[in-house]
């Protein structure tokens, strides 16, 4: 959230594992990025 609000974007890297029971179904990584939004009053 610091990164965010200093610099108007931030990544996070996200990692799980599906499990059945004792067995792995899926797994599934990802990087995702969040971009800040800024309002200008009086600006279209």
């Amino acid at each position: 959230m610091r990164m965010l609000k200093r610099k108007g974007k931030a990544r996070i890297a996200v990692a799980s594992i599906v499990r059945y029971g004792d067995e792995v179904a899926g797994r599934f990584d990802g990087e995702f990025v969040a971009l800040a939004c800024i309002h200008v009053i009086g600006v279209q």
